[in-house]
C-alpha cells in the first residue's frame, strides 16, 4: 500500500465515501479492516492512482481480448493488482492475475476469455468511481480526511443512526421550494430549481424520496423519472409528482411510469405530509 500511495500523492481526487461503499465489487470495508491505520487521503490517493491508470489497463485488456496481446500488456496486468487490491477489488485483482498468467502460458483462449469477461465489470468500477468524484476539499474538510478510514466508516454509521429523512425536491418555482422546506419541518429538504442540475446534486445527496413537479421547463417531471430509476441506488426511491393536472389519464400516466403518488396544486399541507410519511422509508447510505 505504501508504495502505491507514494505514486499517487499529486493532483488526489476526493470522492463521497458514501457511494463508495456502496459499490458491491469494491469491498472498502475489508480494506479499512486490513489497514486499520490507513488514512482517508491515503486511500482517496490509491483510487486516483487506480483512475490515472485505467486508460492504459483497458487499452491492455482490449489487445487481449482481440488477441493481439504482447508481453508488456501481461506486464501492465501485474503493474496494476497492487492498486487493486490497495483498494478493495479483490476478485479483480484475482482475475487480471490469472489473464497474465495464462497470457505468459501461451493460454491464449483462456485469456481472451478471461479479459471479456472482466472488462465490462472494471469499465463499471471507472463509472462509478467517476460519478463518485467531489471538488477539491476545504481546509476544514481536511481535518476529516486525515482520520483513518476505518474510523471515517465508523463515524458513518453513527451519523447514520441519527439522521433525519431525506427529501429532494425538483421544481422550477422558487416560491414552490420554500413551500416545501416551510412544510416538511420534520425532514432535510433538499432543493433543486433547474432539473438538468439534478444528476449533479445526486452526486453529494442520497434522498429517501423525491417530490417532483410536472411542468417544469427543459424536462418535466415524466422525462426525469428514468434518469432517476437508472441509477443504481434509485432503482425503488419513492417519486411523489406534484402536479395541477389531476385527470386520471394524467394521474394514470404518473402511477404507471412508477410514481409512488401524486399531489394536485395548490399544495394543502396536511395531505403534502400524509403522502410523504405514507411513502418515505429510510435508505441505507451505504
Amino acid at each position: 500500500m505504501e508504495g502505491v500511495i507514494a505514486m499517487a500523492e499529486s493532483n488526489v481526487f476526493n470522492f463521497n465515501l458514501p457511494n463508495l461503499l456502496r459499490m458491491t465489487d469494491m469491498n472498502v470495508r475489508e480494506v479499512a479492516k486490513e489497514k486499520s491505520e490507513l488514512t482517508m487521503n491515503e486511500y482517496f490517493n490509491a483510487l486516483t492512482l487506480f483512475l490515472k491508470k485505467a486508460p492504459d489497463l483497458m487499452e491492455a485488456m482490449a489487445k487481449i481480448a482481440d488477441f493481439e496481446t504482447e508481453v508488456k500488456d501481461a506486464s501492465m496486468l501485474n503493474a496494476v493488482c497492487p492498486v487493486f487490491h490497495a483498494i478493495g477489488l479483490y476478485n479483480l485483482e484475482n482475475s487480471l492475475t490469472e489473464i497474465a498468467k495464462d497470457c505468459k502460458r501461451g493460454f491464449v483462449k483462456g485469456a481472451i476469455v478471461k479479459a471479456i469477461e472482466v472488462t465490462p465489470i472494471i469499465n463499471n468500477v471507472v463509472d462509478k468511481l467517476s460519478a463518485a468524484k467531489r471538488p477539491p476539499k476545504t481546509d476544514a474538510e481536511g481535518l476529516f480526511y486525515g482520520i483513518s478510514l476505518l474510523e471515517a466508516i465508523a463515524q458513518l454509521v453513527r451519523e447514520d443512526a441519527t439522521r433525519s429523512l431525506v427529501i429532494m425536491a425538483v421544481d422550477d418555482t422558487a416560491s414552490m421550494l420554500k413551500t416545501y422546506v416551510n412544510m416538511l419541518p420534520d425532514y432535510k429538504v433538499y432543493t433543486v430549481i433547474k432539473p438538468r442540475m439534478l444528476e449533479n446534486a445526486l452526486k453529494n445527496v442520497t434522498p429517501d424520496l423525491f417530490l417532483l413537479d410536472y411542468l417544469m421547463p427543459d424536462l418535466n417531471g415524466f422525462e426525469l423519472l428514468p434518469i432517476i430509476r437508472g441509477m443504481e441506488e434509485h432503482e425503488t426511491t419513492p417519486v411523489i409528482y406534484v402536479t395541477s393536472e389531476g385527470s386520471v389519464e394524467h394521474v394514470s400516466a404518473a402511477l404507471f411510469l412508477g410514481a409512488a403518488d401524486f399531489v394536485i396544486k395548490p399544495v394543502q399541507e396536511k395531505v403534502l405530509r400524509a403522502k410523504v410519511a405514507k411513502h418515505i422509508v429510510k435508505k441505507p447510505l451505504f
